[in-house]
């Protein structure tokens, strides 16, 4: 056994409930790589943005040297190798069966949010992976597959809070575009008006009391599910407003 000097800064911090666990480990030294590493200690690599080795970056296929001291960085926003798809229009998301209000509330605010409660760990990360989604766990084992390159370890049970958490990590704000997908499939919805055919083969979905006032609605172009804006929009709305303040 010999000595290997580690210290996580940052959020990485929140994997560790005994501070002096973060700063020191000892290992076997037997062509171990950093990732393996760092994963062994509980912080999956999808959390890790840049790795040190006495003071020089090395990515996560590094083996492990004798006496080295090693520094493990988050993501940050201002950092020039930030994650690519921070920078991406096409930010697309899936969530595992734990967090399945935090996926509707995603696609509330506009984002391609997969979910389905009945996918295991292996569909999860295959879709992840060949979609070039961003995985949403609270399982951090889920997270260390080699096929999940993307994703983020969601600290919070709290459903507000979790929104919170991946519209500040990825930068979303403006990114977001509220009420346009299905909040049930995760389509696209297109403007349905009262005077198209479109409408009149959908009709019996809709209230009567509601189409006696209301004239402009959307539909979901997967599901078929018609939207349109009554008291629920309002409260909607209101929760809009605040995950986007």
């Amino acid at each position: 056994m010999v000595e290997i000097k580690i210290t996580f800064y940052g959020y990485l911090t929140d994997f560790f409930k005994n501070v002096d666990e973060k700063i020191t480990r000892l290992v076997t030294i037997k062509r171990r790589s950093v990732k393996d590493f760092i994963e062994s200690m509980g912080v999956p690599h999808t959390e890790v943005g840049r790795i040190l080795v006495d003071g020089k970056g090395v990515d996560f296929t590094f083996i492990i040297q004798e006496k080295c001291y090693i520094e493990v960085y988050p993501f940050f926003l201002s950092d020039i190798d930030r994650m690519a798809h921070i920078q991406s229009e096409e930010l697309r998301f899936i969530c595992d069966v734990h967090i399945g209000t935090l996926a509707r509330r995603l696609r509330l605010l506009g984002m391609d949010t997969r979910f389905d409660k009945n996918w295991q760990d292996e569909k999860l990360a295959e879709i992840a992976e060949t979609q070039d989604r961003v995985l949403l766990t609270r399982d951090r084992h889920l997270l260390m597959r080699k096929n999940v390159t993307k994703g983020l370890y969601i600290r919070s049970l709290i459903p507000d809070i979790q929104v919170r958490e991946v519209i500040k990590r990825f930068d979303l704000k403006l990114k977001c575009r509220p009420f346009t997908r299905c909040l049930v499939c995760n389509g696209l919805l297109i403007s349905l008006d009262k005077n198209t055919d479109l409408f009149q083969s959908n009709r019996e979905k809709i209230p009567p009391k509601v189409q006696a006032w209301c004239r402009n609605y959307s539909i979901c172009r997967l599901c078929g599910k018609i939207y349109w804006e009554g008291t629920h929009f309002e409260k909607l709305k209101k929760m809009v407003n605040r995950y986007l303040s």
